[in-house]
């Protein structure tokens, strides 16, 4: 959104959303709309791309799947994304999302690790569909 995106976002609790909206208001951003849904069952049809930072099971929930199943369904399932589309993706390094996004037809376009904390390194990913 501060670089020009239109912005659409979804997460499957309403508290979730609702904390996204505060944080854009904050930032003077307008999504289009923030939708209450399943990541692997996403309510449109297209998007340009996708920037995500999927929930770990710390303090978000994973809906009691293992965040390794559930990045990897995220990813099987983005129809929405055109051939050539990007995703961005942070997620534990252990998960090793790029590796997860090269299983299910992604190019691995950038990958870095920025550590966090002593129990959290998370992984960056930029994925090309192919």
């Amino acid at each position: 959104g501060l670089i020009g995106c239109r912005v659409l976002g979804t997460d499957a609790r309403h508290l979730m959303a609702n904390g996204s909206l505060t944080n854009l208001r904050r930032f003077n951003i307008k999504p289009l709309a923030l939708i209450v849904s399943d990541a692997v069952r996403l309510p449109f049809n297209e998007v340009d791309c996708v920037v995500t930072d999927p929930p770990y099971g710390r303090r978000a929930t994973t809906l009691g799947l293992p965040v390794k199943d559930l990045i990897c369904q995220f990813l099987s399932s983005l129809d929405v994304l055109p051939r050539g589309g990007y995703v961005s993706i942070a997620s534990p390094e252990d998960v090793d999302a790029s590796e997860l996004g090269r299983s299910v037809g992604f190019d691995v376009v950038e990958r870095h690790s920025v550590y966090v904390h002593k129990s959290l390194t998370r992984e960056l990913a930029v994925l090309k569909k192919t």
